[in-house]
């Protein structure tokens, strides 16, 4: 999980926040704050390793990343 105290995410954009370019307040532009596929590609990652990633936030208070990945299972007899 990864937190931060910033303005936070509405509900209405917090579902697009993990597409690519997608900015939740569409005032902010390439002159003054970040667009790119950062999050898109958090979720490729998360997702390529059987994991899931979400978002949770709150206007005013911040938001929190979450993700989880399986844990890798030593078979019985591989070297370690």
């Amino acid at each position: 999980m990864i937190e931060d105290n910033g303005s936070g995410i509405s509900k209405e954009a917090l579902p697009f926040i993990f597409d690519c370019f997608y900015r939740a307040d569409p005032a902010r532009n390439s002159g003054t704050g970040r667009s790119g596929p950062g999050l898109a590609i958090v979720r490729r990652i998360v997702e390529d390793h059987g994991g899931k990633v979400w978002a949770e936030s709150t206007v005013d208070e911040g938001t929190r990343i979450c993700f989880m990945i399986k844990k890798d299972q030593i078979q019985k007899g591989d070297p370690q």
